[in-house]
């Protein structure tokens, strides 16, 4: 059996869901693949639970590091699947699961439609799909970073998703990023890719309910701060791939996406530190003194009434929806 998959599972405290997962794999309908458990310093029974798996299948790797963040432990498994014959990386949230035929039905879009990543749908929780189209479609690399920097058919998750090995060989996610590290790390995947593959088959399970909410979920500065880290990083990306005129359309898109998360995040700012204000103070800069918010596409009339309030009164758009966020999460 050829083509090889290397499965990338970062764990950390995931003691109620990784057995159920390592079951799901267990019973694919496709079994020529090798599992890297990455355990991220745990400090529940995961490694307990995972050392049994191990002990009687050997295509499932454990790997035990210093507590780092999800980036540090995929980061690991990557490293670890260029050591071994495989063709294709997939990666895998440990509290999440994925239909019997997932591995069988990504392999069989990635190679049958001769792409470099499969995007395909997933399921939130067991509700209806998401993020998913009418037909599949095949997308060059221009084209499809463009649809993940709109962020609505493609998202930016590393899971729900099949990459050729290849695209990995220079790319890691990024350490200093701890929130919308994802963001900032698929996209380079597209741009070394030719073809890719829009899919709306749907076989992987996204664990809402042990997701982070940031609507009802309280972040803390460190946190938003990374978050607008990555995106930036998106829009100092030079693209130089592209043409002149492709490069104007992506950044403007770069540029939309981070206005979007910065005015979703700027509210939860809270008594900032002076070393946080600086950074803070620079991100708020690029938004007003070049003119961010002016390139900012927005798609619904909420949108709209954040960016009008934000350009003509910032402080009081802060305040404003500062106090929605506290009304919401007393209900």
């Amino acid at each position: 059996m050829t083509n090889k998959l290397s499965v990338i599972i970062p764990i950390y405290n995931a003691e109620k869901y990784i057995l159920n997962l390592c079951q799901n794999i267990l019973n694919q309908t496709y079994q020529n693949y090798i599992v890297y458990l990455i355990n991220d310093g745990s400090t529940d029974a995961s490694s307990l639970i995972i050392d049994k798996v191990v002990s009687k299948d050997n295509r499932f790797k454990l790997t035990e590091k210093t507590n780092g963040g999800p980036s540090s432990a995929r980061n690991v498994g990557i490293d670890m699947a260029f050591e071994d014959n495989s063709n294709y990386i997939l990666f895998i949230d440990s509290d999440d699961y994925i239909d019997v035929d997932y591995f069988e039905k990504m392999i069989d879009l990635i190679e049958r439609n001769s792409v470099d990543i499969v995007f395909a749908s997933h399921y939130f929780n067991d509700n209806p799909k998401r993020n998913c189209i009418e037909k599949d479609s095949i997308l060059n690399s221009f084209d499809s970073l463009c649809m993940i920097l709109d962020d609505r058919i493609i998202t930016s998750q590393s899971h729900h998703k099949i990459f050729r090995k290849e695209l990995w060989k220079e790319i890691r996610f990024p350490l200093n990023m701890f929130f919308l590290e994802d963001t900032a790390t698929i996209y380079k995947t597209i741009i070394k890719s030719e073809k890719c593959l829009i899919s709306n088959y749907c076989g992987y399970h996204y664990n809402v309910s042990n997701s982070l909410s940031i609507t009802k979920k309280e972040l803390s500065n460190k946190y938003i701060i990374s978050g607008w880290r990555s995106l930036y990083s998106i829009v100092s990306n030079d693209f130089d791939r592209y043409s002149g005129k492709e490069i104007k359309i992506l950044k403007q898109k770069a540029k939309s996406l981070f206005m979007d998360n910065f005015l979703e995040l700027y509210p939860r700012i809270t008594q900032p530190s002076p070393e946080e204000k600086l950074e803070i103070n620079f991100y708020f800069n690029k938004c007003v003194k070049e003119h961010y918010i002016f390139s900012y596409k927005c798609l619904n009339f909420n949108q709209r009434i954040k960016k009008i309030m934000f350009m003509l009164f910032p402080h009081l758009y802060h305040f404003l929806f500062r106090l929605r966020l506290v009304l919401l999460r007393s209900k």
